[in-house]
């Protein structure tokens, strides 16, 4: 949750409107004195986008949220908008706050587009079957956006009168590592060519995400040589970059064999086959596999932003990530993914003080800085994308923060 101290005009509060009237009109009018306007918002992605050519976004491509759309009711009675769904064009969509106190930007996915309907109708769902990775993504950050809400809402608005000055914002670029990985590999062919048949189902075993995470992670360093003492082919299973479209039968079968040593030497096993194709490992399951391949520094840490930008960011090492929450029935559930990317940012308010009319100083008067992840969920590139390190734990509600933890190791 940002809190920064600004002085600018006291609130008019906007009409609320009903749950279900999405409200995707840009209003360059700002009613709310936190409020971000769409303009603000486009010039801060294009900031986080960089100089990519392939992707660009305007103010004509901005959706607008109001807290109704995310909550029954508001405790201040009004509407303000609260989140901006950005199209990107050239693939992916951004979610990013249209109010100063919430995070500035929750999620810039790569690929995979995020409607209106889909963030706000969001629910907690375990990773299940593959489909459901959109419902472990989505929920993640529909429970960030209304954790924010709450806290905008206890807060309240208390500001005082904008003296005659004049105010911008400018986004500083403190640190950047882009994605380290070169694949987006997922779960279904070739990836489980060796595993099982569900006998309920009838169906292959998935992979699992942990394996999977693992696979990427391991692909990366390109070590250890052998798993199980069989031979990894790091140049045939390169074919399974980004890009290629056309492995050879070789690099299949490498693939294959290399995803099926890892569930072997994780102890990889059905989840539940009456009612899944899943398969799981433990974070502890994955820590103890890499600790038997030559990772002999491993340690399980708990999740911190920090300790991502050590990894990510110094060492340039993809980090195996594991996070849970417990369901309506008090199941334990979640996912395991890679992140590796990191991103620092930091937002300054400026303001310009006049001493006379030809004559001023300008100031800071406040600042914050903000920490982006890459994550690689292992579902061939689905929700792949860039989001606020906050999300994982925002600090209430029903998260996925529970066990979150990070697997850190060093190559020797």
């Amino acid at each position: 949750m940002r809190k920064l101290l600004l002085c600018v005009l006291a609130a008019i509060m906007l009409v609320a409107c009903g749950k279900d009237d999405f409200s995707f009109n840009v209003k360059e009018k700002i009613k709310n004195p936190y409020a971000v306007t769409p303009k603000e918002a486009v010039q801060l992605l294009q900031t986080v986008i960089g100089d990519e050519t392939t992707r660009s976004v305007s103010i004509s491509d901005v959706q607008t949220l109001t807290k109704s759309n995310f909550t029954q009711t508001t405790r201040s009675g009004a509407d303000d908008e609260v989140i901006y769904i950005v199209d990107i064009e050239g693939g992916g969509s951004a979610i990013m706050g249209a109010d100063k106190r919430m995070e500035p930007i929750y999620a810039v996915l790569d690929n995979t587009k995020i409607t209106a309907e889909q963030l706000v109708g969001a629910t907690t769902r375990s990773e299940s079957e593959g489909e459901d990775i959109g419902d472990f993504v989505l929920g993640l950050l529909n429970n960030a956006i209304q954790s924010d809400i709450q806290e905008v809402e206890t807060a309240g608005i208390e500001m005082p009168i904008i003296p005659r000055d004049q105010y911008w914002t400018d986004t500083v670029v403190v640190a950047y590592q882009e994605p380290l990985l070169k694949t987006q590999w997922g779960q279904e062919e070739p990836f489980n060519n060796l595993y099982g048949i569900n006998p309920y189902s009838g169906n292959r075993f998935y992979a699992g995400c942990g394996p999977i995470a693992l696979a990427q992670i391991l692909y990366y360093n390109r070590f250890p040589s052998s798993i199980n003492n069989v031979a990894i082919d790091w140049d045939l299973i390169e074919e399974y970059e980004v890009g290629n479209n056309n492995p050879s039968n070789s690099a299949t079968l490498e693939i294959s064999n290399f995803i099926y040593q890892i569930k072997l030497g994780t102890g990889a096993e059905p989840s539940d086959p009456e009612y899944s194709d899943e398969t799981g490992i433990t974070v502890q399951d994955a820590l103890d596999f890499l600790r038997s391949n030559g990772y002999t520094d491993a340690e399980l840490e708990d999740y911190s932003a920090y300790m991502i930008s050590i990894m990510v960011g110094e060492r340039q090492l993809p980090v195996f990530t594991s996070g849970f929450y417990y369901d309506e029935n008090n199941n334990k559930v979640g996912h395991a993914w890679v992140i590796d990317g990191c991103n620092i940012y930091r937002i300054e308010e400026w303001r310009r003080h006049y001493i006379t009319e030809l004559l001023y100083e300008d100031n800071i008067e406040s600042y914050e800085s903000f920490n982006i992840v890459h994550c690689n969920f292992g579902w061939d590139g689905l929700f792949d994308g860039n989001f606020s390190s906050y999300i994982f734990n925002p600090g209430g509600g029903p998260s996925y923060n529970v066990d979150l933890e990070i697997i850190k190791y060093s190559l020797n």
